[in-house]
């Protein structure tokens, strides 16, 4: 018993580590992506940051693997917006948009 106890301890944590990185490893993918196609390095710098975190696991899996999913391009455009906040508030307040809501980024 104590050894699948110790079992668990050492193979939970690898899971959750495993996890992260899928979704790093796909915002990185939106990143290259992003440069790829010549657009502001400070906006797909804001993408990568932000679709570490708000990448969901399946979301991830997908673009990791190639595959199209609404799901993904929906986690992408709210990504896209939430840089929008985050780089030009003053256009979104034009429109009547309020982006306190929005936490700020380190990167």
């Amino acid at each position: 018993m104590r050894q699948i106890l110790s079992l668990l301890l050492i193979v939970i944590p690898i899971a959750a580590c495993e996890k992260s990185d899928v979704r790093i490893n796909a915002a990185n993918i939106v990143y290259n992506n992003c440069i790829a196609t010549g657009e502001n390095p400070q906006w797909c710098r804001c993408l990568r940051e932000d679709l570490k975190t708000g990448f969901s696991e399946d979301a991830a899996l997908f673009v990791v693997k190639g595959y199209q999913h609404i799901y993904v391009n929906l986690e992408i455009q709210s990504a896209r917006i939430r840089c929008g906040c985050r780089i030009q508030p003053h256009l979104f307040a034009k429109y009547g948009l309020d982006c306190s809501p929005v936490k700020p980024l380190k990167y």
